[in-house]
């Protein structure tokens, strides 16, 4: 226990419930103080966004402070002089990202079993926001979410897991914790879960193929930003 307890993954876990710890907290507070803003669906959603937000920066500035030297590694590996074949790896993976989630879609499609998450409904509702919510939305979804998500779980509970098994234990573990966080209020719905799962053995099979953090970091960030960025070009497309 006592071993456990001084590993990266307990530290960062440590960090990230702290840091949830304080959304819930703040979330309830602000409930019982302002009822009103929360009976409306556009101040709630605004505040949530924001509280998302601050929640992400809470934990990427911790990860930050106290893994300092192991960020510094990470990078030092990445911006070695083999960096032009990291960024090809991340245009690879990103490709490669696309074109499951793509076949994924339309399967699950086909099937009658596709179903938006609450992540991706929150996309789906990103051009109905106010310009402040759109810019939340966008930092925290292609800089902080990849940085501390990529973190958590492609270096600290995968090296953990690594120790105590076989690699592909490993990789499939990792992944379906990654689905389950993206997946939270939805634990037992696999048609939201299954896309998760699969962008999470892409990426942590890129950090192992890579190893640097900083690969799939970027992977995650571009990711993200194209998905934003499509939906901002769909208001320009007539109908």
């Amino acid at each position: 226990m006592k071993k456990f307890v001084q590993d990266e993954a307990f530290k960062a876990l440590s960090i990230y419930l702290f840091a949830t710890l304080l959304l819930v907290v703040t979330q309830t507070i602000t409930t019982v103080l302002f009822p009103d803003m929360w009976a409306d669906p556009v101040l709630e959603g605004q505040w949530l966004t924001l509280l998302n937000l601050a929640w992400y920066l809470v934990i990427s500035g911790l990860f930050i402070w106290r893994f300092n030297p192991a960020l510094k590694r990470e990078w030092d590996i990445f911006n070695s002089p083999g960096r032009r074949a990291q960024i090809a790896l991340i245009l690879q993976g990103i490709i490669i990202m696309y074109l499951i989630q793509i076949g994924l879609g339309l399967i699950l499609n086909a099937t009658g079993l596709f179903e938006v998450s609450q992540n991706q409904a929150l996309l789906v509702g990103f051009l109905e926001m106010n310009v402040i919510t759109q810019v939340s939305v966008a930092l925290f979804g292609i800089f902080l979410a990849p940085f501390t998500e990529e973190f958590l779980f492609r270096r600290s509970i995968f090296n953990f897991l690594q120790k105590k098994g076989p690699l592909a234990a490993a990789v499939i573990l990792t992944s379906l914790l990654f689905g389950f966080l993206h997946a939270v209020t939805e634990l037992t719905n696999v048609r939201v879960i299954l896309p998760y799962v699969a962008i999470g053995i892409i990426l942590q099979l890129y950090y192992i193929r890579s190893g640097s953090l900083f690969v799939t970091v970027s992977m995650h960030a571009i990711y993200n930003a194209i998905s934003i960025g499509l939906l901002i070009l769909v208001q320009f497309v007539p109908v």
